[in-house]
Formats: structure tokens, C-alpha cells, sequence
């Protein structure tokens, strides 16, 4: 008994190595990818406050360093995102998320990161070429 032509073939799974490089590039958003859009959300905020205090120790201490926290919450980051694609695959990756709501958060992301460049880039540009 052969399948039906035009019957629905399951949908391909989610590479994780997309996965992983959407992490490495917007951390958080490969979550969205494999469905788990909740803690897209969260690694954003922890990836925020991990940077944020990051910068603080680096000036209180002097180090200039500050990029170590942010590095370890990467580790972190992949290291999850890796049990979450495990956990997702036991479930054939449910609930499904529709490809537009992925795709709108992760661009959504995409475009929160470019507007801190920017505001940044126009805060720090003037400050460093200003006469010294």
C-alpha cells in the first residue's frame, strides 16, 4: 500500500545549525526558530543586563574587560538553546509557530539591534572626534 500523492508529507525539522548561527548573531532569536519564541524574548533581556553589567563592573574595577560577561551568557545561551532542540525534538517541535510570527520577531530583533548602533554610533561619534 503505497502513500497518497497528494497526501500532507511531515514538515522537515529545524536545522540546528541555523539554529546556532541565529543565535550567534541575534542571541535568542534561534529559539524562535525552533519554536520556543518565549525565550527569544528572555535571552534578550538576560544578554541585555548581562552587558549592561558587564560595562559597570568593567568601571568600577577598571578592567577592560568587558565583554566577558556577555560571553559566558553565549555559552549559556548555546548551551540551552542545545537542550531545547532536544526536548523540542522528542515533540516533533510543538507547538507549531507560523513562519511569519518567526520570522517578524527575529526581523523585530534585527531591527532593535541596528537602532541601538545607530543611537549609539550617534552618541560616541561626536564624542570622539570633538577636540582633544
Amino acid at each position: 500500500m503505497s502513500a497518497r500523492p497528494d497526501a500532507a508529507r511531515p514538515a522537515a525539522p529545524p536545522n540546528v545549525i541555523v539554529g546556532l548561527i541565529l543565535n550567534l548573531l541575534l542571541p535568542g532569536s534561534g529559539f524562535t526558530y525552533i519554536g520556543r519564541w518565549h525565550w527569544h524574548l528572555r535571552w534578550i533581556a538576560i544578554m541585555a543586563v548581562l552587558t549592561v553589567l558587564g560595562l559597570v563592573v568593567s568601571a568600577m574595577l577598571g578592567v577592560a574587560v568587558p565583554v566577558l560577561l556577555p560571553i559566558l551568557g553565549l555559552v549559556a545561551l548555546v548551551t540551552h538553546y542545545g537542550r531545547e532542540y532536544a526536548a523540542q525534538r522528542v515533540v516533533d517541535f510543538q507547538p507549531h509557530v507560523a513562519d511569519g510570527v518567526k520570522i517578524a520577531l527575529i526581523v523585530g530583533h534585527l531591527v532593535l539591534n541596528l537602532v541601538g548602533l545607530f543611537l549609539l554610533a550617534s552618541v560616541l561619534l561626536p564624542t570622539l572626534s570633538g577636540p582633544r
